[in-house]
């Protein structure tokens, strides 16, 4: 058991539905975009729906084939001031068996209040559904288990509802073994609205899961964190110096460091000091020197007081021969 679809709109548009297996949207009105202004939970796009009359329109699986007897699903919501009609509500999700829905998630608005409840449908056609909870007028993550009863008539099967992670209500008498004896396909979106409300809802992030995982907030480290061999620069500079080649592994995420040693081949002049790679050596032109340390890609390399070789580099001030750079070797 495991996730079986995760629809994030991090792609800009709905092809995370049009693009898949058995997925598809029904958007004939254009109500539903995918949008900056719909990000929720740290996220970078998410799904915008339209609420101007009572047309439907959503994204769906279908069909799924899932018989594993237990759906869990999480996703994002924002009232963002809609004007639902009051005593009436927007569903937002839908999961159905082979012909009928078996799973709803629903906002609902009375007066000025906002509130989120879940429900099913038992085997004698009746609709078990948790209390009314309020949400703020922000986004919020709603979390949801379904579950079939173990067997026909034990009335175990359960319905349970989280909001923002914490446990709202859990009804555990659910008889649902018939009516949710196959999960076929699900809704998501402006699934059902009263043609009479209006105004623009906010949804994202949706995961739906075979098992009774726990989903969770959207993780806040969901950035992309690969480690790959690349040049820090097509030609880095060192103290000005250019044509100095570095390779590093950094994660794309990270501000890249240079990890030296390195080799680094430069002509540096200083006045009134001159070039020594070892004691008994001095004289013009390149040189080589092998350092260690690690340094920020556009910081210059410490040059240090005389005697200092962490880094292998000082500077002479007392040698009036020829200009250079004088070069301790580590």
């Amino acid at each position: 058991m495991a996730k079986l679809y995760e629809i994030t709109f991090e792609t800009g548009d709905f092809t995370q539905w049009t693009g898949t297996p058995n997925g598809g949207i029904i958007n004939t009105d254009g109500d539903l975009t995918v949008t900056a202004g719909a990000a929720m939970g740290g996220s970078s796009y998410g799904m915008a729906c339209l609420l101007n009359d009572a047309s439907n329109w959503s994204g769906y699986h279908y069909p799924i084939g899932n018989t594993s007897g237990m759906i869990r699903t999480r996703f994002y919501v924002d009232p963002n001031s809609a004007a639902i009609v009051s005593g009436d509500m927007v569903t937002a999700l839908n999961c159905y068996n082979a012909s009928v829905w078996v799973l709803s998630v629903r906002l609902q608005r009375t007066g000025t209040t906002y509130y989120i409840y879940a429900q099913t449908i038992n085997d004698e056609g009746t609709t078990v559904a948790t209390s009314t909870y309020t949400i703020t007028d922000a986004p919020h993550y709603v979390e949801v288990y379904l579950k079939r009863e173990v067997s026909n008539g034990s009335n175990d099967g359960i319905l349970t509802l989280w909001i923002d992670g914490d446990q709202k209500e859990s009804i555990t008498t659910v008889g649902n073994y018939t009516r949710f004896s196959i999960f076929d396909w699900y809704y998501f979106g402006k699934v059902q609205n009263n043609a009479s409300s209006t105004g623009t809802i906010y949804l994202d992030e949706l995961v739906i899961r075979d098992d009774n995982t726990t989903i969770g907030p959207l993780s806040t480290d969901r950035s992309i964190s690969v480690t790959e061999s690349v040049d820090v620069t097509d030609t880095p500079t060192i103290g000005g110096v250019p044509n100095v080649n570095v390779t590093q592994s950094v994660g794309v995420t990270d501000t890249p460091t240079v990890q030296l040693p390195v080799l680094v081949a430069l002509s540096i002049f200083v006045s009134e000091t001159i070039f020594v790679v070892e004691d008994n050596f001095e004289g013009w032109g390149e040189l080589e020197l092998s350092v260690t340390e690690t340094i920020n890609i556009n910081d210059t390399p410490n040059m240090g007081e005389e005697g200092e070789t962490a880094l292998g580099i000082c500077i002479d001030s007392n040698t009036t021969r020829k200009r250079g750079v004088r070069i301790y070797t580590p």
